[in-house]
């Protein structure tokens, strides 16, 4: 891995000739006109950003900050009231989560959520600016009680949100409510919430995206769409069980082991509506913002436009996101920008981080972005790509 600057982003050969291929005097097919005049077209502006500098003072005229979109999921943007201070809500409650929908199977996890998202998890994304003086009110409507770390934020120790350790910060019972009151005093930033009490809270959903955004819309990081992306496991009881009990000895299926290809992304599925097993290591569906693939819409992007993704693990596995088609620039971590951004088209967002990357379309085509951890591109093991997918179209 180097560091790079986004003119040497354009790595593929600039010219007029056809992409590799067995057959010298072949011409190149549309396809592949098309990818090469895209590739030059960016190229172009690549060579004059390298000029520049990617961390270099770029003059640029500000614009409005992109709002972040959860894809299957809500944004928040609370509204300052008349004291000045920007107020939201979450709702917890527990929740029935689809977390599969597919060939007329349908897989259900019962989860905790939020009621501000339509009864979903991950919660809603709270967004704010620089400077917001903030006013969360937490309300509890499940049977035991919890309170939320701003994960990333620097806030009052009073409002950290881990009373079991002695810090003055209450404990939300159930029926009961607390507002968490605090200034944004860090620059803008990709952060998280989530419940700092009983670890099964936060595995059955109570977490959600905490971004704090700049002012302008200005410089090299300048970015057409914003979204967000939750990773997650969930391990949910099927008729296929990846391991069996033989006498005293535990075992792989061999039902699922010795299962046939059919391309299905539901073949070793069967629908249930149930309480994830949050005890257990082993998962057999993974989920990004709530849901595997294919339960998502695809996202649309045009050639040129500039994509900022924020990945958030609070699950229990590392999970290598890798992007097909072309190379990304790793720009942040820990909602800290990166003093020199990084290309590279795999990324890996360990428990606990946030990673955000920025995405140039430069290459048209039906592209994946998934986690590359083998059974994790399944539904319980399915024999056709799923899971922790999302499907990108760049035209």
């Amino acid at each position: 891995m180097k560091n790079m600057s986004p003119a040497d982003s354009t790595h593929l050969p600039l010219t007029d000739k056809p992409l590799a291929t067995s057959e010298p005097d072949r011409k190149a097919t549309p396809e592949e006109s098309r990818f090469l005049v895209s590739r030059r077209a960016v190229g172009l502006a690549g060579v004059l950003g390298g000029v520049l500098g990617f961390n270099r003072p770029v003059a640029a005229q500000a614009s409005a900050v992109p709002t972040p979109e959860t894809p299957s999921g809500t944004t928040v943007i609370p509204v300052a009231g008349s004291d000045g201070v920007k107020q939201a809500t979450l709702t917890v409650q527990f929740v029935n989560q689809v977390i599969l929908s597919a060939e007329g199977k349908q897989v259900v996890a019962q989860a905790i959520g939020f009621a501000e998202s339509g009864g979903t998890t991950p919660g809603p994304t709270l967004v704010f600016y620089e400077g917001d003086q903030v006013a969360i009110t937490v309300v509890n409507h499940i049977d035991q009680p919890f309170a939320i770390h701003w994960h990333g934020v620097m806030v009052p120790n009073s409002q950290d949100g881990v009373p079991e350790i002695g810090q003055p910060t209450p404990l939300i019972p159930p029926g009961g409510s607390y507002t968490y009151r605090y200034q944004i005093v860090q620059p803008a930033g990709t952060h998280m919430y989530h419940s700092h009490v009983d670890i099964r809270t936060e595995m059955l959903g109570l977490t959600g995206g905490f971004i704090i955004l700049p002012k302008n819309n200005t410089g090299p990081r300048k970015y057409d769409r914003d979204v967000i992306f939750w990773l997650h496991e969930w391990n949910l009881p099927q008729d296929l069980e990846p391991q069996i009990v033989v006498g005293n000895r535990i075992m792989a299926n061999p039902a699922l082991r010795d299962r046939p290809y059919t391309g299905s992304v539901v073949d070793t599925v069967n629908s249930v509506t149930a309480k994830p097993n949050w005890q257990v290591m082993d998962f057999n569906f993974t989920t990004m913002n709530g849901k595997a693939h294919p339960s998502h819409s695809p996202l649309q992007l045009r050639l040129g436009d500039r994509l900022r993704v924020r990945f958030f693990n609070i699950g229990m596995n590392t999970h290598p996101m890798h992007f097909h088609g072309q190379n990304f620039f790793h720009i942040a971590e820990d909602g800290v920008d990166l003093k020199q951004p990084q290309e590279m088209n795999t990324i890996e967002v360990a428990p606990g981080k946030t990673h955000d990357i920025l995405i140039t379309a430069t290459n048209p085509g039906i592209w994946p972005l998934h986690c590359h951890l083998a059974h994790h591109q399944a539904n319980n093991f399915s024999s056709g790509l799923a899971g922790m997918l999302f499907v990108i179209n760049i035209t």
